[in-house]
């Protein structure tokens, strides 16, 4: 079909690779287990994580271009 855009949710990787987050995938959702306190959990744990970095990640490039280019210049 033209034009169409599939998404799906996947499990998160069975790699044993640390992650930007210096944390292997199982130990992620180990913490994340700990943590939810009796709470179920939510399918969409992994993307909402992946996206903290992201924004975290973009922040801090953001950050160093500004100090790069002008001290006179910040982030508001």
């Amino acid at each position: 079909m033209e034009g169409y855009i599939g998404v799906d949710f996947e499990p998160l990787s069975s790699k044993q690779i640390k992650t930007i987050s210096g944390k292997t995938p199982q130990q992620y959702e180990r913490e994340y287990n700990n943590k939810r306190s009796g709470v179920g959990p939510s399918k969409f744990h992994g993307y909402a994580y992946d996206g903290i970095w992201v924004i975290a990640k973009t922040l801090q490039r953001a950050m160093e271009t500004l100090h790069a280019s002008s001290r006179h210049q910040r982030i508001q």
